[in-house]
């Protein structure tokens, strides 16, 4: 079927709905990205919305990553090795899924409301709904997992591949790793998602918040207990980097304040 946006069907009309259940389109008319952007669904294109909770309001930042890890491990699992030795796949912070050559592969949306208002003596809950869209066997418009695979020589593998068996090995997944977010928090995932990105060791400019504050060099070197970006500026102060919210591309026009030691 064709839909507008599974993630809008999700969010506004199966609230209700337990956990676990997914919404899938064949296309999506108006796909939607973060903010304002749009996603291209044509056919081919793996495009569902997963419902899911928390009953932890500070772990809910961190729950885009864990959706970018499942894509990337149920890629691994696969391909038959880690996607980014075997088809040169990478995580874009926060939310973006790249193939070789930055081509964007796919992408991640997560939207949560209150589910359960707080009441006395039990804590309140989060509704979740967690959109992919990833290019599976559509070229167009950048590039697709069946041709990356088929490039590196994976034959077997990219005959083996459909979405259906991606959408379950990446339910799988997510599942195992939500709990561990339940139950620890991101801090065991945290060195896991970094060897999954881009970003380690790489050079942004930032900015003080502030109005005219001149703008610098910081390494990234992984992510805040806050979920956003932690770097080091060079006089070796730890910065936590926000992005201004007006930019395309989150890593442009980074904004800072220091991390207490």
């Amino acid at each position: 079927p064709t839909l507008p946006s599974t993630q809008t069907a999700m969010f506004k009309e199966f609230q209700n709905e337990d956990d676990g259940v997914v919404c899938l389109a064949d296309r999506q008319a108006a796909g939607r990205g973060r903010g304002e952007n749009t996603w291209v669904s044509p056919a081919g294109c793996l495009s569902f919305t997963v419902a899911t909770s928390l009953n932890e309001a500070s772990l809910l930042p961190f729950f885009q990553y864990l959706v970018s890890m499942a894509v990337y491990n149920a890629v691994s699992k696969l391909c038959g090795a880690d996607a980014k030795e075997a088809i040169g796949l990478q995580l874009k912070w926060p939310n973006d899924i790249y193939g070789p050559g930055m081509q964007k592969l796919g992408g991640v949306l997560c939207e949560s409301s209150v589910k359960r208002v707080p009441q006395a003596g039990s804590p309140p809950s989060f509704y979740i709904c967690a959109g992919v869209g990833l290019n599976v066997d559509n070229e167009e418009p950048t590039t697709c997992l069946r041709s990356l695979m088929l490039s590196k020589g994976l034959e077997a593998q990219a005959a083996a591949l459909s979405r259906e068996v991606l959408l379950a090995e990446l339910l799988n997944e997510l599942e195992v790793l939500s709990a561990v977010l339940s139950e620890q928090g991101f801090t065991p995932l945290r060195s896991r998602y970094t060897s999954m990105w881009m970003h380690t060791g790489q050079i942004v400019q930032v900015q003080e918040q502030g109005e005219g504050s001149p703008k610098e060099q910081a390494v990234i070197r992984g992510i805040a207990p806050s979920g956003f970006l932690m770097a080091e500026s060079s006089e070796g102060h730890m910065l936590e980097l926000h992005p201004d919210g007006n930019r395309l591309d989150m890593l442009q026009g980074l904004i800072y304040q220091r991390l207490r030691r």
